[in-house]
């Protein structure tokens, strides 16, 4: 049974994928502590179903300042479910930091998510932004309300969609 212990074993150093089905007994403290260590170690996809109370400002947070210090943010895929905390301009944020490599997000059941994030989509995405050859090959959102003028903005305010391979 997934506990705080059973998370920090599994969440250790050195490891390139963390992949937890179920994330309702880990607090935002230790998925914030988590990433503190894992992004610079070299955490390469982060995927978290039900993360609810742990995918939060402090985790989005914990990956942002390792990109603003300097540090390497190697991410490549973010896919998060049910997480009903995560706020539209911390995933706005969180896309900014890690756009230099991340090739796919997936966003299930996030209730928050709206233009915030469009834009930074549009944004960091865009051919004339030159961010190391990137590229968004994937973007899955399910159980996200956005209105039709936030799919329109995203669409039309750049090319960052023009490499999608599965949307």
């Amino acid at each position: 049974k997934m506990n705080g212990a059973a998370f920090e074993t599994l969440a250790e150093e050195g490891i390139e994928i963390l992949e937890i089905v179920d994330c309702t007994s880990v607090t935002s403290e230790q998925m914030a502590e988590a990433l503190t260590i894992l992004i610079p170690a070299g955490l390469r996809a982060l995927i978290l179903g039900h993360a609810g109370r742990c995918f939060t400002s402090k985790a989005i947070e914990s990956i942002t300042k390792a990109g603003e210090s300097g540090e390497s943010v190697e991410l490549f895929a973010i896919s998060i479910g049910g997480a009903y905390l995560m706020k539209d301009a911390d995933i706005a944020k969180l896309v900014a930091v890690t756009s230099p490599t991340l090739s796919s997000i997936e966003l299930s059941a996030c209730p928050l998510v709206g233009l915030e994030f469009c834009n930074a989509l549009g944004m960091y995405y865009a051919s004339n932004v030159g961010t190391r050859g990137s590229c968004l090959l994937e973007l899955y959102l399910e159980d996200i309300s956005l209105p039709r003028e936030t799919l329109l903005a995203l669409a039309s305010a750049s090319d960052a969609l023009r490499n999608l391979k599965s949307i």
